[in-house]
């Protein structure tokens, strides 16, 4: 007869995407002409999913900021917003059942980004995207045990399912205040999400950190220089996540979706729209059976071999990335100043050494400097390291980790360039183990049972309660209880001279 199906949740696709965006620009009519592009900054928004029968799809809104040098010689910044669609084709397996659906996951990031003048009113943009999919299915693990009475061994191991969600946007309020009443002109504002804390309660979880606000000003009638500044907002929030119970690994990240900002006389007003996005990796024990018998006739089991995901690691990570490079490999003249500096860190490689979480990766680094009144900008790419901490030797076969720069400057020692960096990382990282269950048994001639119903038996070297149980086809507890030994360790090596069959 068929018994109860186990479920397991196994990881379908994994996959590594690039795909090019181009687009094309207008500045507004109250905004000065375009002399030159100093920077392009672009941010894929929290992608919306579907996934059919034959494709995924994520699509999502990018989030576009152009700095750049005005005619009049002066700094300015405008936002735009585009559109992405990423479409990965599918195929199921004939095992996996569609009966539950198709869980999906993504990391979707700009990988670089430039910006090219087409008039003194009109740029275009090109965004190389990269996108991490994953695509998880649910595999029935179905028992045939055949129409006999039979007897199984049971196993369990700790497996791990993958969860994912997103919160509810909310909004984050920040008042800046000015000593004079001189006009100020915002050039620029932008937000990161520095995640600090996550933990589940409820069947929620609870994210708490801060928004690093980056507001570039400038006092117009002051003859001063633009200036940097930031702000940061601390917020507690909660995410719900489908399947969620008890204890987990989880991380989480966001995104500032909208900064609004109104200035007044003497103070500017800002309003931040924040949306959360966590990962969990929640164990569950798995159930299956190891090895099974008919008990009144000869049989034969169909075994199969399985893959069942298991944590590895998740977490957050906010470190200070400290470096020096050459001015000449930096791009920047002796005579420049560096007015501004933004990282663009991406994750290359995890690895342990001597027991420890690495982490490396590479920062794109954009610098805008100036001479007086000459502007430029260039790129130049600076390693990083993180120590993650204590961690096993890894074997991990899924990894979704994503790392954002909050804030960047750089200072000029001599003929090198100091950066100092603060980089928030997010990541879980999970891993397979093996193991062999019984797929089917198939039961074959009745057995002819000897005429004597006392039989003694002499356990050789290997053999356990279980291996005899199955060689003389006896229910297991009635075997252990006919010779008063323990039945709760089956295929521990027995330590008796003669059993009772």
């Amino acid at each position: 007869m068929e018994q109860e199906k186990q479920k397991i949740r196994i990881p379908m696709m994994q996959r590594s995407l690039i795909t090019e965006l181009s687009e094309e620009f207008s500045i507004p009519d109250y905004k000065p002409e375009i002399k030159r592009i100093l920077r392009v900054e672009a941010q894929a928004m929290p992608a919306d999913r579907y996934v059919g029968s034959s494709s995924a799809e994520f699509s999502g809104k990018m989030e576009y900021t152009v700095f750049y040098l005005g005619e009049d010689d002066e700094l300015y910044g405008c936002s735009f917003e585009g559109d992405y669609r990423v479409l990965q084709p599918l195929e199921i397996p004939g095992d996996l059942s569609m009966d539950e659906g198709i869980f999906c996951d993504a990391d979707i990031f700009s990988e670089t980004v430039s910006g090219r003048l087409l008039s003194p009113r009109k740029f275009q943009v090109k965004t190389r995207l990269h996108s991490e999919i994953r695509l998880y299915a649910t595999k029935v693990l179905a028992e045939e045990m055949g129409n006999c009475e039979s007897e199984r061994l049971g196993a369990a191991l700790v497996s791990c399912e993958h969860l994912a969600g997103q919160g509810e946007p909310f909004h984050l309020f920040d008042e800046v205040v000015f000593s004079s009443n001189d006009p100020i002109r915002v050039i620029a504002c932008s937000g990161k999400v520095l995640a600090s804390e996550v933990f589940p309660a409820g069947g929620k979880l609870n994210c708490r950190g801060e928004v690093v606000l980056k507001l570039t000003i400038v006092k117009e009638e002051s003859g001063d220089a633009p200036v940097i500044l930031l702000r940061k907002l601390p917020f507690s929030s909660e995410i719900e996540l489908d399947g969620l119970e008890g204890d987990c690994k989880a991380a989480f990240d966001g995104c500032v979706t909208s900064c609004e900002v109104t200035v007044e006389e003497g103070r500017i007003l800002c309003d931040a729209q924040v949306v959360l996005s966590a990962r969990a990796l929640q164990n569950r024990t798995l159930t299956y059976t190891r090895d099974a018998f008919a008990l009144g006739e000869e049989s034969s089991v169909t075994l199969e071999n399985c893959n069942a995901p298991v944590a590895i690691a998740s977490g957050i990570g906010n470190f200070t990335l400290s470096t020096s490079v050459p001015l000449a490999e930096a791009g920047i003249s002796p005579e420049q100043t560096v007015f501004d500096l933004t990282l663009l860190p991406a994750v290359r490689e995890f690895s342990t050494e001597d027991g420890r979480l690495i982490v490396s990766g590479k920062c794109r680094c954009h610098a805008v400097a100036n001479e007086g009144d000459e502007w430029t900008s260039t790129e130049f790419e600076i390693p990083f390291r993180y120590d993650g901490g204590a961690c096993e030797p890894l074997a991990a076969k899924d990894i979704l980790a994503s790392a954002k720069a909050l804030s960047a400057n750089a200072k000029k020692e001599g003929d090198t360039l100091r950066i100092d960096g603060e980089i928030a990382l997010s990541y879980t990282l999970s891993g397979e183990e093996s193991f062999t269950r019984v797929a089917s048994l198939t039961p074959g001639e009745p057995l002819v049972l000897p005429a004597s119903a006392l039989r003694v038996c002499y356990p050789t070297s290997g053999d356990s309660l279980w291996s005899l149980a199955k060689r003389y086809h006896k229910p297991l507890a009635a075997l252990a209880e006919a010779n008063g030994l323990p039945a709760d360790a089956p295929t521990a090596p027995l330590n008796a001279r003669f059993l009772m069959v």
